[in-house]
């Protein structure tokens, strides 16, 4: 009784990290794909790199939980340092979700 509890433990646990092996994975290209997705909306926009101080890609598994969206960009431009251009990806394509701090 005491080796198939043992094995069934080590079951349980190995099945809990391969989950969380594949969420991290998930999470890890998805941020690169969708990185890539804004970079391009932003050059369709007429914003060349050099204007761009950072874009930076977020996850949530509860989001959608909560009625929010998977992902979200944070984008702060070189020239409104004080703002940060927020936008989430809908069926696959970037949306503008919101301007945050003063816009000059």
């Amino acid at each position: 009784m005491e080796m198939k509890r043992k094995k069934g433990l080590s079951i349980i646990i190995g099945l809990l990290i391969m989950l969380m092996l594949a969420g991290y994975i998930y999470v890890i290209a998805g941020a690169k794909h969708v990185e890539k997705l804004m970079w391009e909306y932003l050059e369709t926009e007429g914003y060349l790199p050099e204007e761009v101080k950072s874009v930076g890609v977020y996850h949530s598994f509860l989001n959608p939980l909560l009625s929010r969206d998977r992902w979200t960009i944070r984008v702060r431009l070189t020239d409104e340092s004080e703002a940060i251009h927020l936008y989430t990806v809908k069926d696959g394509q970037i949306d503008e979700a919101a301007i945050s701090g003063n816009v000059n």
